[in-house]
């Protein structure tokens, strides 16, 4: 799997062909499950994919994102001429951070069982 490490202080930022940035621990988007246990959601999942022809206009695309989030506009598609985007918002009301953290403990137990 291509990932891409955009931190430049490190120097990296490359493509690397693994699951994770051996840095900064980026994983992504897409997590397997680790026999039948999956990676816990938290209450909300927000899911952004954006599209540019530059690195300028991805930026301006995030600073148009958060104008819209901060004024309450939640999933949209747009397209425009430089950038286009799709977010996607999950809620589920009944995860708690408690559960969460129960869900997330129970996903570490398992992971590190059968990596041993």
């Amino acid at each position: 799997m291509l990932q891409v490490c955009t931190c430049t202080k490190a120097g990296h930022g490359n493509l690397i062909q693994e699951d994770s940035c051996p840095v900064h621990g980026i994983y992504p988007a897409t997590v397997t499950t680790t026999q039948g246990v999956e990676l816990p959601d938290r209450r909300f999942v927000v899911k952004i994919e954006i599209g540019g022809d530059t690195a300028d206009d991805i930026e301006s695309a995030l600073r148009q994102l958060h104008f819209d989030w901060s004024r309450g506009s939640r999933g949209c598609v747009s397209g425009g001429c430089s950038s286009s985007w799709t977010v996607s918002v999950r809620e589920n009301p009944e995860m708690t951070h408690e559960k969460y953290v129960a869900a997330l403990n129970d996903y570490l137990a398992q992971e590190k069982k059968e990596s041993r």
